[in-house]
């Protein structure tokens, strides 16, 4: 008889923890629910203290923690995006507006005007440039990247490019101080090689002045190549300098699309290099080790 009284009260015992278990879940599942609904940042709680509904709602609040982080990312992303696409519309835009302008200007005169052509050029030029960087994102972004490393001679590939922006840099009026080392060579990518050092030396024009340094060197295995340049405003933020449409517009002449030193960075990403930025004063540097 007394077998039977305390199995009764046991089985009551585990009725009444059944019930009050089935009622926190259902308790957790409205909570969850009017959460979803309104997105109150109300914490999940729970009055029955079971270890195992105890960790179930520390998980489910934790995920709620994950979304809401992932929407305030998603949602500065998209106002990131959308001012970046205002601008560098804009960007495109204004060059277009000028180049269509001066074009006006020569149907109107009865003999060519070489000074309105050349503004012309340059403004369409400045639209090539954008859309190039557009499209170079874009690629990086769709990992459309093909890599096909083979041997190459990296101190010829240098010397070559810093000769073909010669003339550039004598009209910028910045006297670039070459300091190559001979017979280096490397692993890697000639294509996307030649893209990076375009890219970099094109910053150097863009928003350098007076004097940069280059200099090619192999150390503790590494080619390392890092490009130095007085710059035309003080960088205010630096960290910022390598994220997607951020630009500090450094240049006194030229807008930045934000993407240059990003691009940069990602093609050396691409190469299995390391990409680093550094600043002291009116000094800026970058230095790439593949």
């Amino acid at each position: 008889m007394v077998w039977i009284i305390l199995l009764l009260v046991l089985l009551a015992l585990t009725l009444f923890y059944l019930v009050r278990y089935v009622l926190a879940l259902r308790s957790l599942s409205r909570q969850i629910q009017a959460k979803i609904a309104s997105g109150s940042q109300t914490r999940l709680t729970s009055n029955f203290h079971s270890s195992s509904l105890v960790e179930l709602t520390d998980q489910v609040e934790s995920l709620f923690e994950q979304i809401d982080k992932t929407n305030i990312i998603a949602m500065q992303e998209k106002k990131t995006l959308d001012m970046a696409i205002s601008n560098i519309a804009h960007d495109i835009r204004t060059p277009l507006t000028i180049a269509s302008g001066y074009t006006q200007q020569l149907e109107r005169k009865d003999q060519v005007d070489m000074a309105v052509l050349e503004k012309i050029k340059t403004n369409l030029m400045v639209v090539s440039k954008r859309l190039e960087a557009l499209l170079e994102y874009r690629r990086l972004q769709e990992g459309a990247q093909r890599v096909n490393m083979v041997d190459v001679q990296i101190s010829q590939r240098v010397i070559q490019q810093v000769f073909n922006y010669y003339d550039a840099f004598q009209k910028a009026e910045i006297e670039l101080d070459l300091q190559v080392e001979e017979g280096l060579s490397l692993q890697t990518d000639p294509d996307l090689l030649e893209r990076l050092l375009q890219n970099l030396l094109s910053n150097v024009l863009k928003h350098g002045k007076e004097e940069a340094v280059l200099t090619l060197a192999k150390t503790d295995g590494q080619v390392i190549l890092a490009i130095k340049n007085r710059v035309q405003h003080p960088i205010q933020h630096l960290d910022k300098l390598t994220n997607r449409f951020y630009s500090e517009n450094l240049s006194d002449t030229e807008e930045s699309s934000g993407l240059g030193l990003y691009i940069s960075q990602q093609l050396t990403e691409v190469l299995g290099g390391d990409f680093q930025l550094a600043s002291q004063g009116d000094w800026f540097e970058v230095t790439v080790a593949l």
